[in-house]
């Protein structure tokens, strides 16, 4: 008998991902949809850049269904690169997201009104 490790590692995808098609999750529900939407069209876009590694995954999973090459047909890259970026080799632009709430809060404590630039780096993995 199968547990959860045993399919993802078989499919090739985390846990998460695995839980998340189980438990029909909201993102794998509406990244399903979208993910059908953009494969009516009569062209499909040479790349998508979404907002962040479970939509991105949701989306992946949803083109490998339905026959799409990631990233022959449409390149994929998330924001955020984390475990699902990671495990689904996603292309991701890694936010530096501790600096950017540590840095919020010294500027909320500190009642200051000033704009700071934080540098991201992109990850290059297999879906570009």
């Amino acid at each position: 008998m199968s547990n959860i490790r045993d399919i993802a590692k078989e499919a090739g995808v985390s846990v998460t991902t695995v839980s998340r098609v189980i438990n029909n999750h909201p993102y794998v529900t509406e990244e399903k949809q979208l993910a059908q939407k953009i494969l009516k069209q009569t062209n499909l876009p040479d790349a998508l850049i979404v907002t962040n590694d479970a939509h991105c995954a949701g989306l992946y999973a949803e083109f490998q269904n339905q026959g799409i090459k990631v990233p022959e047909d449409i390149a994929l890259i998330s924001y955020e690169n984390g475990e699902l970026s990671q495990v689904n080799n996603i292309t991701s632009i890694d936010l530096p997201l501790l600096q950017m709430g540590d840095r919020s809060v010294e500027l909320i404590l500190s009642d200051s009104a000033t704009s700071e630039e934080l540098s991201s780096k992109l990850i290059i993995r297999k879906s570009t």
